[in-house]
């Protein structure tokens, strides 16, 4: 039998998990001078299970290059991973089998044969970033876990 408790902690964890990702993705974006419109995660679809529901909106203010476009690629998973304890490698072939990473470095012109250690060394960068500045990602988490949308200009003040 189910245990009640248990699934609504897990409902938790996942809700949780899913607003870690995309604050991770915002604090990536902001260093890549993206401009973010909005951050929405939808609570009632990550709880029914239905999947991880998120969505960043947003609109680059300058021309990326392949290395901002592949840091913001992983920094969800990334920022997630970071919270659930497994390797953000895991994640990603999880979500995406690793395609648009691998789009990406393709357009920077790295050998398919590297790409493996190119996603790794992002990921690596990523995670000192992520890191370093694990308090705003904790706070724009917050902030989608009770509010479900939050407007870039929100993630500026809090990113500062």
């Amino acid at each position: 039998m189910a245990n009640p408790a248990k699934n609504r902690a897990r409902a938790i964890d996942m809700v949780r998990a899913t607003a870690i990702h995309e604050a991770g993705h915002a604090v990536i974006m902001a260093r890549c001078a993206m401009k973010i419109e909005q951050i929405t995660i939808n609570r009632k679809a990550i709880q029914s299970g239905v999947g991880n529901q998120g969505l960043t909106i947003a609109r680059m203010t300058r021309e990326p290059n392949a290395g901002d476009e592949a840091d913001v690629a992983v920094a969800g998973a990334v920022a997630e991973a970071v919270v659930r304890g497994i390797p953000a490698m895991a994640i990603i072939r999880k979500l995406t089998d690793g395609d648009d990473i691998v789009q990406t470095l393709t357009y920077a012109g790295v050998p398919r044969g590297q790409h493996k250690d190119a996603i790794q060394q992002t990921i690596d960068a990523v995670a000192v970033e992520i890191t370093a500045n694990w308090s705003k990602v904790e706070q724009i988490a917050d902030f989608l876990m009770a509010e479900e949308t939050i407007t870039g200009e929100q993630i500026a003040h809090i990113i500062g």
